[in-house]
């Protein structure tokens, strides 16, 4: 079962420089981040899945029970860098948020869960 996917998306399309797709799933072996590299040009993305430790991952999911974000964000002017898009919960139902560059007032606490998601997966795949 997938609880979220962080996805990445550059504004500059840079030559050896990648964004990433990263999903939190779940399943009776445990948790786990799969996710593959989306590369900036032509070459096999990379593909990884690591296991995670089941408090690292109930910690993401009671962030993601407690957040109380507005629907209807006031819109922020980033600079040149990147969208950011998290999709919460499947095809039963669910959310998806994007966001350029920085998130909006009030969606801080989505970037933040969307790094730490990224940032725990990102260096084992390095």
């Amino acid at each position: 079962m997938t609880i979220l996917t962080v996805k990445t998306e550059s504004t500059w399309r840079i030559p050896g420089e990648v964004d990433w797709s990263v999903s939190l799933c779940c399943d009776p072996t445990g948790y786990f981040l799969v996710g593959r590299e989306i590369p900036h040009e032509p070459r096999k993305a990379r593909r990884k899945k690591v296991y995670v430790e089941e408090g690292w991952a109930q910690k993401i999911v009671a962030m993601l029970k407690t957040l109380q974000i507005p629907l209807a964000p006031d819109f922020v002017m980033g600079c040149d860098g990147g969208f950011t898009e998290l999709k919460i919960g499947g095809y039963e139902g669910g959310a998806r948020y994007r966001w350029w560059s920085e998130p909006p007032a009030g969606w801080r606490e989505l970037d933040d869960l969307a790094r730490e998601v990224l940032l725990t997966f990102i260096p084992e795949t390095e």
